[in-house]
């Protein structure tokens, strides 16, 4: 059989308390010699002491789970319990040895206790003096830690105990109390500020980011300073992977950059909007799609539909969740949302309470390109669906807009303008709730910016890059979609709700940030190559077209301006477009989609445009291309 390092590790700790023990059991009868002068002892009835000893301090020890304790974390904790049982095993031996022989007396007692735990002790806090004292961190890595909370002090424990290689040198932190104390011995160097002087004064070889989620933002002012002085930047993950051991420090990765800040959600009216009730969500393979389906699910729903028209999207999110406990209460069905018989007959089975709207083809230069798929996808299947919805007696539609309907210069744009209108439109048609929900891009979606960055970093370059100056806003989809399922449970109905992006983030420092992340020099290991604005696309988006209606009580969720929209007018030009769609004359096809949306003009996505301003509402203004707006 073979034996396991914890046996090893088990059997000479067992091994060294035993021979402790009983090296104080002969202390503890050489000092109290006084007390026991008369008393002549033969050998074998030592023997029988030190095994009555032995015996039951052993048998205590091990049942208290003393030999569990990992001796690199030991603490006053340790150092308590040690104590409680080595007084405890003291008392109990030393009363049966009392008992039967009535010769040992009470200094034997106090002696053979107070030796025990001081040597079992410095048997185990020497050990972890040796680990974290100063021979240890001669060498290794010279590490820098940004943050010397709780969680930096954690690590810096962690990394000198485990001789991972780092020889920690110091900490930064931002509160100015801690600057020129030290923890664990380690000093506190200064703030963020010095971090660029911290790093040449000490010979830095690495910084490590050690609190628990940081922003993006910090994030990136952190990385880019390790960057420009040509050292490495590490990020440490949560508090309990720290402890456990699992893993200490990691690689940071572009979604590290691009995290928000932690924000306050209101998770109960989340969970009073979906818990119990019937859920379908469309285009549920994609990447905002596929993550509502797993955050709903969380809320525990009577029943999650996932409806897609890709067969492989389906199978593969029906696996990820073949083990989930809900599984059964999960559903997937594969629908093409152009075809209104199959949608109708889909949500007259499933009889949703809510539906999530998130099928749509949003690839600009295609789209620009194949303009009547767009129509019949993002305009005719969106209404496919509201009618069924409507047909059947759903109570809440949600539907996930984009950035790119404000002032769109592609089709693309343009018809998820007319998804907005059909949603407010719908609105005030029966029961049915109808709430719009405006973000821009998420990090690392099917088909999106970061994918393609590096599988063309890992063929050894170029990146291409659009537009020294292009600018995209970005968003992690999980925070995306955490922010969707607030503003839904928040809709009264008719609302467009407008997502807080942050700064919008140039495209070619992400190309940079991506290059240094996997390990090369920008523009030198691997070049970023401008090809120009692609058919369609801005140099930059927007997410309003003027003023906020109005301020939710959550920071991160707007509401933007919406104006009444003519339902006949809109409904005649609504069906004029779908009709035009069908044939072949694309000039007529957008021709329609520019009466539908006036601020839709296809000849800006040319590379050179601003940011617009002017228009302060989202509403089709009353203009003879237009559609009549109700005042």
């Amino acid at each position: 059989m073979k034996i396991s390092r914890e046996q090893i590790r088990h059997a000479t700790l067992m091994s060294m308390d035993s021979l402790i023990i009983v090296f104080s059991f002969i202390v503890a009868l050489g000092l109290s010699s006084k007390d026991i002068a008369d008393i002549k002892y033969h050998w074998y009835e030592y023997l029988w002491m030190l095994s009555v000893l032995l015996s039951v301090k052993m048998f205590i020890f091990i049942k208290s789970g003393f030999y569990k304790e990992l001796v690199r974390y030991v603490s006053m904790n340790f150092a308590v319990k040690l104590v409680k049982l080595t007084i405890f095993g003291s008392l109990i031996s030393i009363s049966i040895i009392h008992v039967v022989r009535r010769e040992i007396q009470m200094p034997v007692l106090m002696v053979d206790w107070m030796t025990s735990c001081i040597l079992i002790g410095l048997s185990r806090f020497g050990w972890r003096y040796v680990k974290e004292g100063r021979l240890s961190r001669l060498v290794g890595k010279n590490t820098l830690l940004y943050g010397a909370g709780e969680h930096g002090a954690a690590v810096a424990r962690h990394l000198i105990t485990n001789d991972l290689g780092y020889r920690v040198v110091g900490y930064l932190d931002d509160d100015k109390t801690k600057a020129g104390k030290k923890i664990h011995g380690i000093p506190v160097l200064g703030s963020l500020d010095k971090l660029s002087t911290a790093i040449k004064e000490n010979a830095i070889d690495e910084v490590v980011i050690s609190f628990s989620n940081p922003d993006g933002e910090l994030t990136r002012r952190v990385f880019r300073v390790c960057r420009e002085s040509g050292v490495r930047c590490r990020i440490v993950p949560g508090m309990n992977d720290v402890i456990a051991g699992n893993e200490t420090v990691r690689n940071i990765d572009i979604s590290d950059l691009m995290r928000r800040p932690q924000r306050s959600l209101d998770r109960e009216m989340v969970v009073e909007s979906l818990r119990g009730k019937r859920v379908l969500i469309t285009g549920a393979a994609g990447s905002i799609g596929s993550e509502i389906f797993r955050q709903v699910l969380s809320f525990e729903p009577e029943r999650l539909v996932a409806l897609d028209h890709s067969e492989f999207g389906l199978y593969q999110l029906d696996e990820e969740f073949i083990k989930h406990p809900l599984k059964g209460r999960c559903h997937f069905t594969l629908v093409d949302i152009k075809c209104r018989d199959l949608v109708d007959d889909a949500i007259s089975k499933l009889r949703p309470d809510v539906i999530f709207h998130a099928a749509a083809y949003k690839h600009v230069p295609i789209l620009e390109q194949d303009v009547k798929q767009a129509v019949r996808n993002n305009v005719a299947g969106l209404k496919n669906v509201v009618e069924a919805a409507e047909k059947h007696g759903v109570g809440k539609f949600v539907f996930i807009s984009t950035d790119k309907a404000v002032r769109p210069t592609n089709v693309m744009g343009a018809t998820k303008r007319i998804g907005e209108l059909i949603i407010q439109a719908a609105n005030g048609r029966g029961r049915m709730k109808c709430l719009g929900v405006r973000f821009g891009n998420v990090l690392a979606s099917s088909g999106s910016v970061v994918p393609k960055f590096i599988s063309q970093i890992k063929a050894g370059g170029p990146i291409t890059v659009t537009h020294p100056e292009v600018t995209r806003y970005f968003m992690l989809i999980p925070e995306a979609v955490e922010l969707v399922l607030q503003a839904a449970s928040l809709g009264k109905g008719g609302e467009i709700f407008v997502l807080d992006m942050g700064n919008p983030v140039r495209i070619t420092e992400m190309a940079e940030d991506l290059i240094s992340l996997m390990g090369y020099v920008p523009h030198t290991g691997i070049p970023i190559v401008y090809t120009g604005l692609r058919p369609g696309e801005k140099l930059h988006e927007e997410l309003f077209l003027g003023d906020l209606e109005s301020q939710t009580r959550f920071a991160d969720i707007n509401i933007g301006k919406v104006g009444n929209v003519d339902p006949k007018a809109f409904c005649r030009e609504l069906d004029l477009l779908l009709d035009i769609s069908g044939k072949d004359d694309i000039h007529a096809v957008k021709s329609a989609l520019v009466r539908m949306v006036p601020e839709y003009d296809p000849g800006l996505g040319t590379g050179n445009m601003e940011p617009m301003t002017g228009e302060t509402a989202i509403v089709i203004p009353r203009r003879s291309r237009g559609i009549p707006v109700l005042t």
